[in-house]
């Protein structure tokens, strides 16, 4: 991606250009326009999609909800976890995520 000038790692002062393997933060250089680079296995396909078309205040709703079931939400894994006993519940589809946590799913353009 950087070879052609075009695009070059960065960060601001709070994160660092790459966050593990499945996440990098490039900048345009003529631009200057960010942009969030993320990969996601067959397994975890579902539960990115869920992150990252909900906005700010959806996915903390998840993560509450979440909570009050005794569960984990591993936004950048399979999906949730069981905290009693640490099994992971899978998520198979965006509106699993929803069903698991109890929350009623809406169609991306309508997350907050």
């Amino acid at each position: 991606m950087e070879e052609g000038g075009g695009l070059e790692k960065w960060a601001n002062t709070n994160v660092l250009p790459s966050l593990g393997p499945f996440i990098k933060l490039m900048r345009h250089v003529k631009t200057g326009i960010v942009a969030d680079f993320f990969a996601c296995s067959e397994k975890t396909w579902w539960n990115n999609f869920t992150l990252r078309s909900g906005g700010k205040d959806s996915n903390m709703a998840v993560v509450m909800a979440a909570r009050a079931r005794e569960l984990k939400w591993n936004s950048t894994g399979e999906g949730f976890t069981k905290l009693s006993n640490g099994s992971n519940v899978f998520e198979g589809s965006e509106e699993d995520a929803f069903q698991i946590v109890g929350l009623p799913c809406l169609l991306p353009e309508k997350r907050l």
